[in-house]
């Protein structure tokens, strides 16, 4: 086993064999990382670098106080190599909505005095006007090492929330995002979809996710079971084709409609998103029971569920989509976005699937 998914392994508390990894037919290894466990991870990780490190992220709030030491992480790693000129570290940030300009560029500021290379970037730009955001979680740690998912580099998100995120270890997958770096840099005003494969994953960057996604539900058959958790799921008009979480809505009900068991838990006090949240999560958990899907679970209003994927169980094989995207317009469109699909996706899915109906049983609440 690999030295650092070994030390992750001890630290998150997951078995240290090798079956905690699942293996494709080509390079990539992935491997769960669930909840809170992101804190024990993260940090490793980055030590773990000796030729680069490229961070992508919404939110880096450098004044809490386990995000500061990751801010406080990377001065010290910069400074370690500081006598060899071809260590980079890069930081991608969004510039400033949603709230991002109240941390982001103090974050930059920081990392900047201490030589640290950073951009505030953005997502999509209409007519010279800002409509999308920086939305990926990304940490690529000397070009084949990925830890990214549904985590912020906030206290909040790292510390307190429901999260889901993996690792994967991929040449190939490293290859493609450092072009995506890259063009973010060059140009994050357009989107830079692409679909990279490495045996039974697949990775998806901005727009891209949406198709695959679709593609992921109508493989849902009678007999089978797909449990989803998603942060924001925002229906405008689930008959307007231009509506992508529509089109998403029609294919959960449609898997039903097939015979699919169909599980869905969404957020429902979302901090200063809170009213928005509710709002939209309550009208998709309506017209999901309507649509026949009996069950639909809101999370503790005191929790934070800010996971976005599905499993989809299909005898003792378990598939998964899981990322950044929410289900709504701008994450569907407008958003910088990294999302993955794992085929028959061995122990991570057992452990996603059991790892969501945990929370599920135990701070779920059922809708009727």
């Amino acid at each position: 086993m690999p030295k650092f998914f070994l030390l992750l392994a001890l630290l998150t508390g997951c078995a240290t064999s090798t079956s905690s990894l699942t293996r494709t037919p080509a390079s990539a290894t992935v491997q769960f990382v669930p909840g809170t466990g992101y804190a024990a991870a993260v940090t490793p990780f980055l030590e773990s670098a000796t030729t680069s490190i490229d961070i992508a992220q919404f939110n880096f709030d450098s004044k809490s106080a386990f995000t500061k030491s990751l801010a406080d992480e990377l001065i010290h790693i910069k400074q370690g190599f500081r006598n060899n000129p071809n260590f980079r570290i890069r930081v991608l940030l969004e510039a400033k909505l949603f709230g991002a300009d109240t941390k982001n560029p103090a974050t930059v500021a920081y990392l900047q005095q201490n030589g640290i290379e950073t951009h505030l970037v953005t997502g999509l730009v209409v007519a010279g006007k800002q409509v999308g955001i920086e939305h990926g979680k990304i940490v690529v740690v000397d070009g084949h090492k990925i830890l990214a998912g549904s985590t912020n580099w906030t206290d909040t998100s790292i510390l307190r929330n429901n999260e889901t995120n993996l690792i994967v270890d991929s040449p190939k997958f490293g290859a493609t995002l450092g072009q995506y770096f890259d063009t973010l840099v060059q140009n994050s005003g357009v989107m830079h979809p692409s679909t990279t494969v490495d045996g039974n994953i697949q990775m998806y960057t901005d727009t891209a996710y949406f198709d695959s996604l679709i593609g992921f539900l109508k493989t849902a058959q009678s007999g089978d079971r797909l449990d989803c958790s998603m942060y924001l799921f925002n229906v405008n008009d689930k008959t307007d084709p231009n509506d992508r979480a529509g089109k998403i809505m029609s294919a959960l009900i449609a898997a039903k409609t097939r015979g699919t068991n169909v599980r869905v838990m969404m957020e429902t006090a979302a901090g200063s998103f809170g009213a928005f949240i509710v709002q939209a999560n309550s009208l998709a958990a309506k017209q999901l029971l309507q649509g026949g899907i009996s069950q639909v679970y809101f999370d503790l209003p005191s929790k934070i569920s800010h996971m976005k994927f599905c499993v989809l169980t299909h005898g003792n094989m378990r598939s998964v989509s899981m990322g950044s995207s929410n289900w709504n317009f701008l994450d569907l469109d407008e958003n910088h976005q990294l999302n993955w699909q794992i085929n028959n996706a061995g122990a991570v899915g057992d452990q996603l699937f059991s790892f969501f109906d945990n929370i599920v049983k135990t701070e779920g609440t059922l809708q009727k």
